[in-house]
C-alpha cells in the first residue's frame, strides 16, 4: 500500500532495490526493451512502468525519481552511442583490432601482434540513418494510388486472357 504523510500502511516492499535498479539501468544502456530487462531481474514488465510512472509524478527524490532519471539518461545514452557508432561508419572513422597469436610447438605463446585497420567509409550507414530518420523522404517506399491499382487489374487481365 502507498505511504500516507509518511505512515505505511503495510503490504509487500518494493521489488526496486540497488541491485535491480543497476541492473535494470545496464540492460536499457545495452539496449534491452523493457519486457527483456525486467525478465532479466525476474520481475513483471509492468513494474517498471509502474516505477517510472512513479518517479516522474513524485515532488520529492526517492528511489523512483532516481530510477526514472537514471532510466531516461540511459535511453539517451543508448541512443547517442549508437548515433555515433553509425555516424562514425559512414564517415570511415571507425577502426577494428585483430590480434594474430603465433604458437611454438609447445603450445606457449611464441609472438602477439595486435593490427589495426581503419574501415572505408559505409554509406549504407547514412542511407540507414536517413531511412529511420526521415522516411517519407529517403525510405524505399512505393506511392499507391487508384492509378496503380487500375493498371494492375489491367495487366492481370492480360496475362490472364494471354
Amino acid at each position: 500500500m502507498p505511504d500516507i504523510k509518511g505512515v505505511n500502511l503495510g503490504g509487500a516492499p518494493s521489488k526496486l532495490t540497488k541491485k535491480r535498479h543497476k541492473a535494470l539501468i545496464d540492460a536499457v544502456l545495452l539496449g534491452m526493451s523493457k519486457a527483456r530487462a525486467a525478465r532479466l531481474v525476474g520481475i513483471n514488465p509492468c513494474s517498471i512502468s509502474t516505477w517510472l510512472k512513479k518517479g516522474k509524478e513524485s515532488e520529492k527524490t526517492n528511489k523512483y525519481t532516481r530510477f526514472y532519471k537514471d532510466y531516461i539518461n540511459a535511453e539517451e545514452k543508448f541512443i547517442e552511442d549508437n548515433l555515433r557508432l553509425i555516424r562514425s561508419a559512414a564517415q570511415g572513422k571507425y577502426k577494428t583490432k585483430e590480434v594474430r597469436t603465433t604458437y611454438n610447438k609447445e603450445g606457449a605463446i611464441k609472438e602477439q601482434i595486435e593490427i589495426t585497420k581503419d574501415l572505408k567509409p559505409q554509406w549504407t550507414a547514412s542511407a540507414w540513418l536517413l531511412e529511420r530518420k526521415h522516411p517519407a523522404e529517403f525510405s524505399q517506399h512505393q506511392i499507391i494510388d487508384d492509378n496503380t491499382s487500375e493498371k494492375v487489374a489491367e495487366n492481370l487481365e492480360d496475362i490472364l486472357n494471354g
